[in-house]
């Protein structure tokens, strides 16, 4: 509607605005979109025939051309917005006006594990209020990732999962293939553009049992650094397919504080090996675990 408008309408009056999941990346879907308008605008035969016969421009090029900013020649309208803009959710977006703007995957991955992320998306949606023209509208698409996410907090949105629109190459055989080589929450996010409680759980449910099969029990230590983090260890085994959790602990106290106590409770409960997430910061619990003679893991992207 945006670029009708652009093309037919006013355009000396226009502002667009493209968000997208992520600023800093050259590459993203806003940044293509912005360029793809800009080369469609310089070549096209058809646009700079329609531009000179009524503006009188054989060019619709200015010094303000980038991937961020552009503004075009037949631009009269006196504003600190420029005829087309782009960003991601990190990007300051204040103190600007524009008739449409346009997000497109705002809601990412990351939303669907973290509700620090999904705040930080929802509070971006806010903003968006204050930038908008009051005559102008704004679009939102996207893959939905959690119950609680930005889409959550918008007006239902119209659905078109897999099968609804005809795609060529996209028959039968490709969305079984496609299917089977995905796991069902994936397929449910990006496929049925459903919610993984509403198509499978992504773990069984839990059962609680007295019955604890002997074996070797290993422990998991997510720790705390201060602040009001809180050090997490979880100790467990596998029996067959079945894992069982046999002791939790959860304490809002620095990793640094509770070595001495771990380190008894290791030995009394005649625990295997102790794993931690190998990164920069908590590679130094390996060194400590290793000092004190416990034998430990590092392990990646857990």
């Amino acid at each position: 509607k945006a670029l009708e408008m652009s093309f037919f309408g006013s355009p000396e009056k226009v502002s667009i605005h493209f968000c997208s999941e992520e600023q800093k990346k050259p590459d993203t879907l806003a940044a293509k979109v912005s360029l793809a308008i800009q080369k469609l605008f310089l070549h096209n035969r058809v646009l700079r025939l329609y531009f000179y016969s009524r503006f009188g421009l054989s060019s619709v090029e200015t010094r303000e051309w980038s991937q961020d900013k552009t503004v075009f020649a037949f631009k009269t309208r006196v504003t600190i917005e420029p005829s087309l803009a782009t960003s991601g959710i990190g990007g300051s977006i204040t103190g600007a006006h524009y008739d449409y703007v346009w997000c497109d995957d705002i809601v990412a991955s990351e939303d669907r594990y973290s509700a620090a992320e999904r705040e930080r998306t929802k509070h971006f949606v806010y903003e968006l209020a204050n930038v908008i023209d009051p005559r102008g509208s704004r679009l939102y698409t996207g893959t939905p990732w959690h119950r609680d996410d930005a889409f959550s907090v918008l007006p239902p949105a119209k659905r078109y999962p897999i099968g609804t629109v005809t795609v060529p190459d996209i028959d039968d055989a490709w969305i079984a293939q496609t299917r089977a080589l995905l796991p069902p929450s994936l397929w449910a996010a990006n496929y049925e553009l459903r919610f993984v409680e509403d198509y499978q759980p992504e773990f069984p449910p839990l059962q609680f049992t007295d019955a604890v099969p002997a074996g070797e029990r290993v422990w998991y230590i997510d720790p705390a650094f201060g602040g009001a983090d809180h050090t997490a260890v979880a100790e467990g085994l596998r029996c067959g397919d079945k894992y069982y959790v046999t002791w939790l602990f959860y304490k809002r106290q620095s990793i640094g504080d509770l070595y001495d106590y771990l380190q008894e409770e290791f030995w009394a409960r005649g625990i295997k090996v102790v794993y931690y997430e190998e990164n920069s910061a908590q590679r130094l619990i390996g060194a400590e675990l290793r000092r004190r003679q416990i034998p430990c893991r590092g392990v990646r992207n857990v």
